[in-house]
């Protein structure tokens, strides 16, 4: 009887740590798809930030700033700090490494 008993006590532990592992699993793959849309998002940013440099750069070359390229070039720069925050966002947001090596099997006690 005391073997049923500890048999059942370690099916029920084992159901727990199982959903405990898909809870941790579901979590890592919601970060995951979050992370993904974040660094799509990035990617657009830096593309965008690309091609008002180039614009900037053309517009250097041509010698004085106007108010309104000067106007540009702020936007340009708040943007930047803008997409700096987003990627230290990003960084705050990737969970931390789970262990590489699994704990050790719990051995049922007598």
């Amino acid at each position: 009887m005391f073997v049923l008993v500890e048999r059942a006590k370690l099916k029920k532990m084992e159901r727990r740590i199982m959903a405990k592992i898909d809870e941790y699993i579901a979590s890592q793959t919601a970060s995951m798809e979050a992370l993904g849309t974040a660094i799509g998002g990035l990617a657009a940013d830096i593309a965008t930030l690309s091609g008002k440099v180039t614009d900037l750069q053309t517009v250097l070359s041509e010698g004085v700033m106007t108010e309104a390229q000067e106007a540009a070039m702020k936007a340009v720069t708040d943007q930047l700090a803008a997409v700096a925050a987003t990627a230290s966002a990003l960084d705050a947001q990737t969970p931390p490494n789970a262990p590489v090596e699994p704990p050790p099997p719990v051995e049922p006690t007598a």
